[in-house]
């Protein structure tokens, strides 16, 4: 159909107006009267009566159990009951609509009301209501709203915050004057106490903590009239434990000059009135950017830093000083890998990771009695403010609480054995809160702890006794270990970062700040009751008692493995144990180093009562020392040979190898390195300023440049590229005979992801049938039965040996001629057929002999052909042997076993393919070895190395191998190889393609002569996935009619011609995720509902594409929020925000109506009030169109009345063009609206009616100066308001003032979309 354009244009004279805005002041002092209806209490830091007064009040009346939420008490003081029905409640001044009250919401005269401040947006379990949003601890605004949008009351007035709130203490309004107060005693659904707590609020500094490159001038306040301001800068209190002043406080004049690292502590009094609590806040001054080459810079912030020593005042340190070392800290050198000095490079270290600043009396600290000058007394703890200052690039806030510090540790704890502590922070009610409450942690959903450390480093570390030790110093061990543990798929293994710690404003090093495993850290990931929880520091009881402990190899030698599983976390225990093999941890004692938690009070013989006990890495610095260490880490719980015995147990240790070890696993060379450098990059500036305060302790000088990147290059190329073969190998009698199944993707091994168009997923093995399934089950039950849901399809393979023990015809080089490096590989610009390694290589001028090829003696191997044995002996000898292949491209694997002495690096036809006890990176020929080898004459299997097309070669092919010695004095050395091929059975592997026609997760094992392979397992998606090119947010019910949340949904719409794949497609905003395999056709709809149930109640569900599951946890806003689809790659699909108030349609809010995106399939910015509209019909319509399309003749008007067909469909005229519809015929006016500077003006509107199912029809709201040129981009949308009969009455408006122009028209443009 051709398109049609028509037009409705209004010419409108300009009228000069002056309008003046007037405001009202309230003055201060005005006696406050309570109203009739008031938010009388209120508490903003609930910790359930745990922090203070506990079990006066908690918990409330009907609250759900152990829910500890904000809560609003609403009273009415009038003598009749009243409907709050449409009220509201708002913590933004800006948005007094917030969250409104369903109908009926009744409240009784002299009744009260409690609603959680729970962000939930919905009614629990218990009836009680629940706000959209929750309250803050640290002061925010808060108000009870009426119907008609006037504000009843408020905390506090003039859009001002209340102030900041304590545990457990609420806030609200005292009854015998009216006036705000605290109240020790909360009394939610009763009359205040009359006993509230007169408080001074809360200091307030500006500016902030944190660091600043000038000196500054500090202003601090407190909004309490009267009240006196105390402060120390010396970290001790301002005020004693009754409000008094310190000798040390001096009274707040006036801004405070801060021209160094300072830390300010302070507290405001009044007589009558609680003071505040002490605040404090560090002020770090250095000019980084504006630094010489010896890191001074010209106003000398940075002097007292470099040049750090021990201050007036502060006492003598048991071992080590207060120094920074100059000869780092001022050095001129240029820092390795950086274009700055040394002394410039440590100093922009210092924004590379966060800072603790620690303010505490430094007697307490230093002194006689110090924690430092005390190091061995646990029992020691002061109280200290602990401060949290963002690092340059953080996305966390900074945070300041009160607590309790101690010093912690074993060994290091001894003064004569380190000079630095560790010490750990105890958030106590007897300093400050009881919790520390913040997001510390970006990857963990746990934001409430007890207790938090910070690990100084002592083993493998600069300040160790030892000089091996020192020589591996990183400050990086302990953390790694956790962090494998945690990459392992163990959510409670312990988080943490790297620190800078300044103690008073001195530097104190770097730390490692990390959680700390105990009762409370196991609950919080796990679930429980912390209070009956146990927790152990190695042979300490931390928590709890021994018992459930010692029961734990009782009920093991049971072989109940039933029972086994409830009383040890099965997973978490062998990843412990692998962990600590792979990382060769020598300092695992029976009674320390380690730490765990679970069990609990049961009784005897009931382990089903215990919650499963979990080992955590703990003190792990000693690692990563030795890649061929051939170590057996010690069993805290001395169970693991018992366990081993079982079948049960053996399975799902060698399940946990292959995840690990296995592609993608976390334990594979690229992930342990990938994982160093994770904090490695972190440190890489700011480990210079922990070289220069702590790396002379021993009297050498340990430094960044000539220790920390050595050791670091050290793991990067030789431990973690030759420790996994190691430790597979050590587990080698754990592991099936039966190899587990890979993943073919497009035929390319893959573990999984995305399966794209055309492309098809196989799965191959080289021994046993594979039995498979798609839905995350295993194919082996427990007990060794095969899975009856489970799919068989062929496995096994054929294998041919292409190079075997002791053949003839090896080619030899002994002459010390040195060779091309092994970086020299196809690929490389310098390899070529003159290349060693080359398959068409002239070996003519070498030697040849039979294998074992070598000199001395190789336990246990014949040698059959003798090699230059001078001295000194010869780093390297090159080894070249051809082999014949036919079938090439059926072969999919190669299986490479080799007898070496001492390392070796192998190549198949010029590429590499594996290494033996070699460190990473180009090797050379003066290169040697990394050990000598520990099991001469073993085979050392490189395990099943997958080819890639056009690795083997059809006829003749060459495998080099370099064997390098491990010393110039090496009394042995030796080669012998045997090389296989592997080629599934059945030729292509075509019968062994899963269909999938959408994401699964599937699990496969072989299964061959009764035995199982270990798992392997993978999820994967099926192109084309969802994402921004194919779907699509097509309608929204965010408000349903009534006062239940529970009918909310929302509708995505595939607007692709190809079916896409939801599996892992998830919303921010509500709590879901579709399900691997929930894929949508071409053209589909989808709706995920809050509630399966109401859904079903409210719609005929019958052909409506309901998604399984709900999002029942979550509620959307009635006043809007954000909302995004995020794909199975982590980018966003959608991200947008819905509104409730004008210019997003308004009839959807609590009207019963839906917000419809218009013409989906354009793809149209969601974020575009005027691409949404109200629902046709109230309760929209989910699952399926909500939409019309004009037919007939556009220009027909067979009524006569001026509107043609087309204007009379798209303008909803309600006789159509069979009649007169005045209805229809928009409308011009003036109106005034604010002008963005705070003025209001006169501006042209346009009224229309808009039919709401026409989404074919385009409508443009234009204006012109002239009738010539019209632009739609000088106007916007003002209002939508349904009409309730499938319209809606649109108003848009000119963005240019009348008086600005002397002619205006405005114009509404309709056109038939294309």
């Amino acid at each position: 159909m051709k398109n049609t354009t028509r037009f409705w244009s209004f010419a409108i004279p300009s009228v000069l107006a002056l309008f003046q805005a007037q405001s009202a002041v309230l003055d201060e002092g005005v006696t406050l009267e309570i109203g009739e209806v008031v938010i009388n209490e209120f508490m903003a830091s609930n910790d359930g009566g745990q922090t203070s007064n506990p079990n006066d009040w908690y918990p409330i009346t009907n609250q759900i159990n152990g829910t500890t939420h904000d809560w609003i008490e609403i009273l009415n003081n009038s003598s009749s009951p009243l409907d709050l029905g449409g009220w509201h409640l708002t913590d933004d001044p800006s948005a007094l609509e917030k969250w409104t009250f369903p109908s009926p919401t009744s409240i009784p005269a002299g009744g009260f009301l409690i609603v959680y401040a729970s962000g939930l947006d919905t009614l629990d379990a218990s009836g009680n209501l629940n706000t959209n949003f929750k309250l803050s601890s640290g002061g925010e605004y808060l108000a009870l709203v009426n119907i008609s949008g006037t504000i009843e009351s408020e905390f506090c007035p003039g859009n001002t915050n209340y102030p900041k709130q304590d545990e457990d203490i609420s806030y609200g309004l005292d009854p015998t004057n009216g006036g705000p107060v605290y109240f020790s005693s909360p009394s939610p659904g009763f009359a205040n106490n009359t006993s509230g707590i007169a408080k001074v609020l809360d200091t307030n500094f500006s500016p902030d903590r944190g660091y600043y490159d000038q000196a500054i001038n500090v202003t601090i306040t407190s909004d309490t009239p009267g009240a006196s301001i105390y402060f120390t800068t010396d970290g001790t209190r301002p005020v004693n434990q009754t409000g008094n002043p310190t000798a040390n406080a001096s009274i707040y004049s006036g801004p405070i000059p801060v021209s160094k690292t300072t830390t300010l502590k302070a507290s405001a009094t009044k007589a009558g009135f609680t003071p505040t609590n002490i605040d404090c806040q560090t002020y770090l001054l250095f000019d980084i950017e504006n630094a010489r080459s010896d890191g001074t810079d010209p106003a000398g912030l940075n002097t007292a830093f470099l040049e750090q020593n021990q201050p007036p005042g502060w006492g003598n340190l048991s071992s080590g000083d207060y120094r920074m070392d100059t000869r780092v800290s001022k050095s001129t050198s240029l820092a390795t890998g950086h274009q700055d000095t040394i002394a410039q490079t440590m100093l922009k270290g210092l924004r590379d990771i966060p800072t603790i600043s620690i303010a505490m009396d430094r007697a307490d600290f230093s002194g006689g009695n110090g924690i430092y000058t005390n190091s061995t007394n646990g029992g020691l703890e002061y109280e200290c403010s602990a401060e949290y200052i963002p690092s340059s690039t953080d996305t966390r806030n900074d945070w300041q609480i009160n607590c309790g510090i101690k010093v912690q540790g074993g060994a290091s704890r001894n003064p004569g054995s380190s000079p630095k502590h560790s010490m750990n922070f105890r958030f106590r009610t007897q300093f400050g809160a009881g919790r520390l409450r913040e997001k510390l942690f970006p990857n963990s959903e746990v934001e409430a702890f007890n207790s938090i450390t910070l690990r100084a480093g002592y083993n493998n570390s600069w300040i160790h006794r030892d000089s091996g030790q020192r020589s591996r110093g990183s400050m990086i061990r302990d953390q790694w270990m956790r962090e494998s543990m945690l990459d392992m798929g163990n959510p409670a293994a312990g988080h943490g970062f790297m620190v800078h710690v300044f103690v008073n404003g001195l530097y104190w090093g770097v730390h490692n700040l990390c959680e700390r495993p105990e009762a409370s850290h196991y609950a919080a990931y796990n679930g429980g009751d912390d209070s009956l929880l146990d927790a152990r520091n190695g042979s300490s009881i931390v928590d709890g008692s021994a018992t459930a402990w010692n029961t734990i190899p009782s009920v093991v030698s049971s072989g109940n493995w039933d029972r086994i599983q409830q009383v040890i976390d099965i997973d978490h225990y062998i990843d412990y144990q692998i962990i600590n093999r792979y990382g060769g941890n020598s300092d695992l004692k029976a009674g320390g180093n380690w730490r765990a938690a679970g069990g609990g009070p049961f009784t005897t013989g009931r382990p089903e009562q215990m919650a499963p006990w979990q080992l955590y890495s703990w003190d792990g610095e000693r690692s990563l020392e030795s890649p061929s260490l051939n170590n057996s880490p010690r069993d805290p719980m001395n169970v693991r040979s018992q366990l081993e015995a079982l079948p049960e147990y053996r399975i799902r240790f060698a399940d946990r190898l292959k995840k690990h070890f296995g592609r993608g696993g976390a334990l594979t060379a690229e992930a342990t390195a990938a994982r160093w450098m994770k904090f490695a990059d972190n440190l890489d500036r700011a480990i210079i300023a922990e070289s220069a305060r702590w790396g002379d302790h021993r009297g050498t000088l340990y430094t960044r440049d000539n220790q920390w990147l050595t050791e670091q290059n050290r793991l990067i190329n030789s431990y973690f590229p030759a420790r996994s073969n190691i430790v597979e190998a050590n587990y080698g009698s754990l592991v099936p005979s039966v190899n587990a199944p890979d993943f073919l993707v497009s035929d390319s091994f893959q573990s999984e992801g995305i399966i794209p168009v055309g492309g098809s997923l196989k799965i191959t093995s080289t021994t046993g049938t594979i039995y498979y399934t798609t839905d995350g089950d295993d194919p082996r039950l427990p007990g060794g039965e095969i899975n009856p849901n489970s799919t068989s399809i062929g496995g096994g393979s054929n294998q041919t040996n292409f190079i075997e023990l002791q053949e003839n015809g090896w080619k030899f080089l002994d002459t010390g001629d040195a060779q091309s490096g092994s970086e020299i590989v196809v690929g490389n610009a310098a390899y070529n057929t003159s290349d060693w390694k080359h398959p068409f290589f002239n070996d003519t001028g070498w030697a040849t002999g039979q294998a074992l090829l070598g000199y001395g003696t190789i336990n246990g191997r014949a040698m059959n052909t003798d090699l230059n044995f001078q001295t000194p002996r010869l780093p390297t000898i090159y080894f070249r042997k051809s082999f014949t292949v036919t079938d090439a491209a059926s072969f999919t694997q190669l299986n490479l076993n080799l007898v070496r002495d001492d390392g070796a690096i192998v190549y198949l036809n010029g590429k590499e393919i594996g290494r033996s006890n070699m460190s990473g990176g180009n090797q050379r020929y003066e290169d040697y070895a990394i050990s000598a080898t520990s099991n001469e004459g073993g085979l050392v299997n490189l395990g099943t190395l997958t080819l890639a097309a056009g690795d083997l070669l059809e006829g003749t092919n060459v495998l080099a191998v370099e064997v390098h010695q491990n010393s110039s004095s090496s009394s042995d050395t030796g080669l012998d190889v045997q090389l296989s091929g592997i080629a599934p059975a059945g030729g292509d592997g075509g019968s062994n393609i899963v269909p999938l026609t959408g994401g699964a997760k599937v699990c496969a094992r072989a299964f061959e002569n009764g035995e199982w392979s270990a798992l392997t397992t993978g999820d994967f998606l099926v192109a084309p996935i969802a994402n921004t090119s194919n779907i699509v947010i097509s309608e929204i019910m965010y408000n349903p009619l009534g006062t239940s949340e529970d009918g909310e949904w929302i509708e995505l719409m595939n607007i692709s011609a190809a079916t896409a794949d939801l599996s892992n497609l998830t919303f921010a905003g509500i709590d879901y995720t579709f399900p691997l395999g929930f894929t949508l056709a071409p053209d589909a709809r989808v709706v995920v509902v809050k509630n399966q149930t109401e859904f079903a109640s409210l719609y005929n569900t019958a052909g409506v594409n309901i998604a399984p599951g709900d999002f029942s946890t979550s509620s959307l806003s009635n006043s809007g929020e954000q909302i995004a689809l995020i794909d199975a790659i982590g980018l966003d699909a959608r991200r947008f925000k819905y509104n409730d108030k004008d210019p997003w349609p308004t009839s959807p809010d609590g009207d019963g109506f839906s917000i419809v995106l218009i013409s989906p399939k354009t793809i149209p910015d969601h974020s575009l009030p005027n691409n949404w509209r109200a629902s046709t019909i109230p309760g929209g319509s989910p699952g399926k169109v909500d939409n019309t399309t004009f037919t007939g003749d556009p220009n027909a008007d067979n009524d006569g009345d001026g509107l043609t067909a087309l204007l009379e469909y798209a303008l909803g005229s309600v006789q159509g063009d069979a009649g007169f519809s005045p209805e229809a015929i928009p409308s011009s006016g003036i109106d005034l609206f604010e002008d963005g500077t705070g003025n209001f003006k006169e501006y042209l509107t346009l009224t229309y009616r808009r039919n709401l199912a026409a989404d074919d029809i385009l409508f443009e709201v234009e204006v012109s100066s002239d009738l010539m040129s019209w632009d739609p981009l000088r106007t916007t949308a003002v209002s939508a308001i349904s009409n309730e009969d499938g319209t809606e009455t649109v108003i848009w408006r000119s963005l240019t003032p009348i008086e600005d122009q002397e002619r205006n028209f405005i114009r509404l443009r309709v056109a038939q979309k294309p």
